[in-house]
């Protein structure tokens, strides 16, 4: 539902110029782009802008960009101002999802056989002579301060590139130029990581903290790295850096009680569980994107679970009758730290994150069903924690 305060479109807005920006420097590679710097998105060679772009996007696909169009007046304003203060520029672009009439202003700057600037100009001071709108007054100032010459260059200069696609279709766009750096069936993969990244990117620019442009040598080089992670023998790693909203959440879980009786540290319990989150989205987000199916991830289930009955074995294996709880709880320390080193035991050859492996086994010690556990008598502690906890649920409440 929208109300008469919605930032919709104001905010599809926004994401339309951060997609088209990405749109465009994929076909300009080599390229440095800035984004609400010199323009919405402009083209930097060197110290000087080669082309600035003005965008507009309607949510109404009937849009028209008349004569007296807001957007063609606001944006004749941004560049007017810019002509004015000497910014020099070799191209000005406005990109728009609306339609541009017939024999209108914008009709003769478009990049076709039937462009004529002189004409365009001619039909602007027209409408500048007789538009009664007050909204393009300003725009109206700004153009005609500009000597004739100024005003012929600005427009010769000017090119409508109209009925763009709209943020929607401008996804599709870029998929097909992606399309050739992975397998069809990955091209979705790729694009939500790149884009992921890009409007990083893009934010981490708008706060200047950036050199001031995104370059596409970075862009391509993102490309290539998160291709490279989508390689059969490999897969993507989303969730560097992610945390649990609250930690809290996960006290009483099995697989934590599993680290308390070993007498994990708190610190490596905390890093137990970010390893848990971690792997836990990680995987989802693998069946989501069907890059791995339900059996590999049973099939790497089985070797984790396999590797540590062996461990598990050759720890218990001398015997670990009348042995102390500090020395139970040391096997059980020795068992979780050479497991958690297991590097070998990686999904994929090329998948050597860390977090998968170790959230990994933390999801296997929170199964209800032949879970795996740390403490050489974890399944009798366990057994004796589930009891203590029903207990508690039967107890009679006291008043």
């Amino acid at each position: 539902m929208t109300t008469p305060f919605s930032a919709g479109g104001s905010a599809i807005g926004y994401l339309y110029q951060s997609r088209y920006a990405l749109y465009l420097l994929l076909q300009k590679i080599d390229s440095k782009v800035s984004i609400e710097k010199l323009d919405d998105v402009a083209f930097e060679d060197g110290y000087s802008p080669a082309e600035l772009l003005q965008l507009k996007h309607h949510l109404n696909t009937s849009a028209s960009l008349t004569n007296a169009c807001s957007d063609l007046w606001k944006t004749v304003r941004v560049w007017s101002e810019a002509l004015k203060a000497q910014v020099s520029v070799a191209r000005l672009t406005l990109v728009t999802t609306s339609t541009v009439p017939q024999d209108s202003i914008g009709y003769y700057l478009k990049d076709n056989l039937y462009r004529e600037p002189m004409k365009a100009r001619t039909m602007m001071l027209d409408v500048i002579a007789s538009s009664t709108n007050q909204t393009n007054q300003a725009a109206y100032l700004a153009f005609s301060i500009l000597t004739p010459e100024q005003q012929l260059s600005l427009v010769e200069n000017i090119y409508i590139l109209d009925q763009s696609p709209d943020i929607v279709d401008i996804a599709g766009k870029i998929k097909g130029l992606l399309a050739l750096s992975v397998r069809r069936n990955l091209i979705d993969a790729l694009y939500e990581r790149l884009e992921g990244w890009w409007f990083h990117q893009v934010v981490v620019h708008l706060k200047g903290q950036s050199s001031g442009t995104i370059t596409g040598a970075d862009l391509s080089e993102k490309i290539h790295d998160i291709a490279d992670q989508l390689r059969p023998d490999s897969l993507p790693i989303d969730y560097h850096g992610e945390l649990p909203e609250d930690p809290k959440t996960y006290d009483g879980r099995q697989f934590v009680k599993q680290l308390q009786i070993i007498s994990l540290s708190e610190k490596r319990i905390e890093l137990a569980l970010r390893d848990y989150y971690r792997a836990f989205m990680q995987r989802s987000r693998w069946i989501s994107d069907q890059l791995v199916s339900i059996s590999e991830l049973e099939r790497y289930e089985r070797r984790l679970h396999e590797a540590w009955e062996e461990y598990f074995e050759i720890l218990t294996e001398a015997g670990i009758e009348g042995l102390t709880s500090a020395e139970l709880e040391t096997k059980g320390k020795t068992l979780y730290d050479r497991l958690m080193q297991a590097n070998h035991l990686s999904i994929r050859q090329g998948c050597t994150e860390p977090y998968v492996l170790k959230g990994s086994y933390h999801i296997l010690a929170d199964k209800v069903e032949v879970p795996i556990g740390w403490h050489p008598h974890f399944k009798q502690i366990l057994e004796k924690f589930k009891g203590e906890q029903q207990d508690e649920k039967l107890a009679p409440t006291s008043y």
